[in-house]
């Protein structure tokens, strides 16, 4: 994870460079919208895997590189994911998993026409809380148990890692309109047996300050 981290941050200054040399336009804004989240899981047994609905917000600066290319580092608050169901012979387990983490994309951006673009790029996430909803059913007592917001910040993992594809349009010179999905590529979880990574369909409004 270490090489991870000097990896973005070597092409964030590499890039950043380039942009300065050749007296790019810098912009700043803002930007939020919905987190559409879900999970990869590879465990010994299986369970369904859902969505679960989220938040980002934050803001990102804006690199123009040449006429085409474009780097854009941001940092988001984000809310992301997932449910969980089992269903073992009439005994049911039914979580929520909720997952908090700042966002760091680091994304280039190219221009297939005057108002789209296209981008890719990877991201580190630091994990600021990790919370389960569980709600199980036993069919020998009738009876369904439920305990929220039981912490599992331990049994995580404190930074995850992935990478982005998506596609933007300029509404207008200052607002603007993604959709983003990160495909996370390292685990998130410390338990034994369980490979959990994470999966987000992002869409954002942004705004310009200049």
């Amino acid at each position: 994870m270490k090489k991870t981290i000097l990896t973005i941050a070597l092409l964030a200054t590499i890039a950043v460079s380039t942009a300065q040399d050749r007296n790019s336009t810098l912009k700043f804004g803002a930007k939020a919208g919905l987190n559409i989240s879900s999970a990869s899981v590879d465990r010994t047994f299986d369970t369904d895997i859902s969505t679960l609905i989220g938040v980002h917000i934050g803001g990102f600066a804006n690199f123009k590189l040449d006429e085409k290319f474009t780097l854009q580092p941001e940092l988001l608050f984000s809310t992301q994911g997932y449910k969980e169901y089992l269903d073992d012979g009439g005994y049911i387990y039914d979580d929520k998993v909720k997952l908090t983490y700042i966002n760091l994309p680091l994304n280039f951006q190219y221009a297939v026409a005057s108002k789209v673009y296209v981008e890719a790029g990877p991201q580190l996430d630091f994990l600021l809380s990790g919370k389960r909803d569980n709600k199980y059913y036993d069919p020998m007592s009738n009876e369904t148990t439920t305990r929220n917001d039981v912490d599992i910040k331990d049994d995580l993992k404190s930074t995850a890692f992935g990478f982005n594809v998506g596609a933007g349009y300029a509404i207008t010179q200052q607002l603007s309109a993604n959709i983003r999905y990160h495909i996370g590529l390292s685990e998130i979880d410390d338990l034994e047996g369980v490979k959990t990574k994470n999966r987000n369909l992002q869409l954002s409004l942004g705004y310009s300050f200049n």
